[in-house]
């Protein structure tokens, strides 16, 4: 009788040990999923992250282009002013040669 309580404890010890066990497991187990779809996550952010940065060189490459045009028609909008500035001299001085 003795022994069947003394192994009844003991049972009962080994369960609660094991029991603790389990919900150790289990959250060890919960934080490896989380940490699973974090790394997933990342993944996708690291994606993200590459895409964007090729579309901000991109950007930035049409930028440039974009600004060298610019100076070339400032240029040659500077150039024709200076051109009709001329040919307007030209003609007042005919006129007032004329008179």
């Amino acid at each position: 009788m003795i022994f069947n309580i003394v192994f009844l404890l003991r049972v009962k010890d080994i369960n609660n040990e094991l029991e603790k066990e389990q919900g150790n497991l289990n959250a060890e187990l919960s934080k490896l999923q989380l940490s699973e779809s974090n790394s997933e996550e990342n993944d996708g952010l690291r994606k993200s992250n590459q895409e964007l940065e090729d579309k901000l060189k991109e950007t930035s490459e049409e930028l440039v282009a974009t600004q060298e045009k610019l100076q070339a028609h400032d240029q040659a909008a500077k150039r024709a002013i200076a051109a009709l500035q001329k040919e307007m001299a030209l003609r007042v001085d005919q006129v007032g040669k004329c008179y």
